[in-house]
């Protein structure tokens, strides 16, 4: 692969985590309007079933966004190790660090989602 190319590689991952993050965004969005505007007239079993199935939604961008992650940390460190003198890249950021950066606020939004339904406006599961 050329330089340029690592470049591009770099790119599709970050599109590939922001597409992620805005589609889990998006999903918790929906939970909190749901849970906000039915939360307190469903039944327990409604509200755990809504809560299963948004989890399952859940799941699949942010997954998506580990491994996008993780394939950026990879195109970095392979970019540096074919081009020890590129100008592209500063140093690669930690797999780990990176991670928490990206994965964190989604899933202590979907923590906060699901404690908004159950504990708050619930009181209890």
């Amino acid at each position: 692969m050329g330089e340029f190319e690592y470049i591009e590689a770099a790119q599709l991952a970050i599109n590939w985590m922001i597409d992620g993050s805005m589609n889990t965004v998006g999903v918790t969005f929906a939970y909190i309007v749901a849970a906000y505007l039915a939360g307190k007239s469903l039944s327990r079993s409604a509200a755990v079933g809504l809560t299963i199935l948004y989890t399952l939604f859940i799941i699949s961008p942010i997954t998506g966004v580990l491994g996008a992650t993780r394939n950026y940390v990879l195109t970095i460190e392979r970019y540096h190790h074919v081009f020890p003198d590129g100008w592209a890249f500063g140093t690669p950021p930690g797999l780990f660090e990176l991670g928490l950066i990206n994965i964190g606020p989604l899933v202590l939004g979907w923590f906060g989602s699901l404690f908004y339904l159950h504990f708050y406006l619930r009181k209890g599961i």
